[in-house]
């Protein structure tokens, strides 16, 4: 009966990362490094950078955003069908405090990338 519970809660979101990692792959067809292969440059330390860059950009984009307004309109939802029970309406809103929490974390790493990139002169759109 648990098994059923965890395969209900995770199916949801085994579909969600598939269409991340396809989106990724119709986005960027050249890749994540687009350098080394056959026909292109040489890999440097700006291929590095420019790697840690579009991956923090893209994660902020494409996951952190998204679930973290899923989980703020669940919460809101749990919140509004409590019905009076004090135990759901809190679930909720701890629901939301844990999503904005995430979220700030999520940007202040974003923030930190982005000075540290910026300092050592990479460019908002990198390229190797």
């Amino acid at each position: 009966m648990k098994s059923k519970k965890i395969f209900k809660a995770i199916t949801p979101v085994l579909f969600f990362l598939i269409t991340i990692i396809v989106k990724a792959q119709v986005a960027n067809p050249e890749g994540l490094v687009t350098c080394g292969n056959p026909g292109q440059p040489d890999c440097t330390w700006g291929a590095l950078e420019a790697l840690i860059k579009t991956v923090f950009d893209y994660a902020l984009k494409y996951v952190a955003i998204p679930v973290a307004v899923i989980i703020i309109a669940w919460g809101g939802i749990t919140m509004a069908t409590s019905a009076g029970n004090e135990g759901r309406f809190k679930q909720g809103r701890s629901m939301i405090t844990a999503a904005v929490i995430g979220l700030v974390i999520v940007f202040a790493a974003w923030l930190i990338v982005t000075t540290i990139t910026s300092f050592l002169g990479i460019p908002n759109n990198p390229t190797p």
